[in-house]
């Protein structure tokens, strides 16, 4: 169990720097799909036609549409919120 948890850590600080570096917050019901998707089938779970996750594409997304195509980065919670929820 605790083995798995480190291996599951070590991955996530890849998306954890680059959400940070660029300033964007991770989606947390968005979290455990990435990490399954990316695993399972070895590429961007929303774009087969994007090889990596995060991808170059996903800064751009965020910076025009508050949000990457996945949905798992996201420019600021006011945005999530408004688009999810209309407030």
């Amino acid at each position: 169990m605790a083995s798995a948890l480190k291996v599951k850590n070590a991955e996530a600080i890849p998306i954890i720097k680059f959400a940070h570096e660029h300033g964007f917050i991770i989606h947390a019901m968005g979290y455990e799909y990435y990490l399954n998707g990316v695993k399972r089938f070895g590429h961007c779970p929303c774009d087969k036609m994007r090889p990596a996750c995060p991808c170059p594409q996903s800064i751009e997304e965020v910076e025009s549409k508050g949000h990457c195509l996945c949905g798992l980065f996201w420019k600021d919670y006011g945005v999530y919120l408004k688009e999810k929820y209309g407030r």
